[in-house]
C-alpha cells in the first residue's frame, strides 16, 4: 500500500503526514514510541519534545535521540503518530 504522500493528488481520503513536532501539535496527536529491544512502550507529547528540542524538530530525526527507561537502549525506538483525527 502507498503511503499517503505517494497518494493521487485528488484522494479525499489522502491526509499528509506530520514533519514536525510542530504538526503533530496541531494535528493535536501523541507519540507512541516502541523499543525495538525490550518492546517497552510509551507516549510522549509534543508540546514537552518542542519545549527541548524546537517546534521544528523532524520526526524522522527523534528515534535516534530516544532512550528507552526500561533497558536503557538508545537509537532502538520506533515512532509512530497516535490520535491523528
Amino acid at each position: 500500500m502507498r503511503s499517503p504522500d505517494e497518494m493521487r493528488p485528488g484522494n479525499r481520503y489522502a491526509k499528509p503526514r506530520p514533519k514536525s513536532l510542530r504538526d503533530v501539535a496541531a494535528a493535536k496527536a501523541a507519540l507512541a514510541v516502541t523499543c525495538r529491544r525490550c518492546r517497552h512502550q510509551s507516549m510522549l507529547m509534543p508540546a514537552g519534545l518542542a519545549a527541548r528540542l524546537g517546534a521544528d524538530f523532524p520526526i524522522e530525526k527523534l528515534a535516534a535521540r530516544l532512550r528507552c527507561t526500561n533497558c536503557q537502549g538508545r537509537g532502538l525506538a520506533r515512532v509512530d503518530i497516535s490520535g491523528r483525527r
